[in-house]
């Protein structure tokens, strides 16, 4: 997946929280789910948790376990937006930065 090389690109590539996860679930299992404890490949979605459970073993998996978004309570749209900036700043952001790009258009990252 190519990244977005302007704000406007990610804005329109990650409009929601929702579109992050599908992207992220796309990523971490891009033929499909794949079950880490049975190597099952059908699964249910529950959505109240925002797991998946295989059918075969009833294993629960996050698509987040194994990320850097594991056990995080950032929004997965913020720390995509984090990617994005460190990724064109030659020299880092600071946090201060952040906050300022992440809201100098007045979208909000949420």
């Amino acid at each position: 997946m190519k990244a977005p090389a302007t704000l406007d690109e990610f804005y329109r590539r990650f409009p929601t929280e929702r579109r992050c996860w599908e992207v992220l679930r796309r990523v971490r299992w891009p033929d499909g789910f794949r079950c880490p404890r049975c190597e099952g490949r059908k699964a249910h979605r529950l959505r109240a948790r925002g797991l998946w459970q295989c059918a075969g073993c009833r294993y629960q998996a996050s698509v987040t376990a194994g990320t850097p978004f594991h056990g995080t309570r950032v929004r997965l749209r913020a720390w995509f937006l984090a990617m994005f900036f460190v990724a064109r700043h030659k020299q880092g952001i600071s946090a201060l930065q952040f906050q300022r790009g992440a809201t100098g258009d007045g979208r909000s990252v949420e």
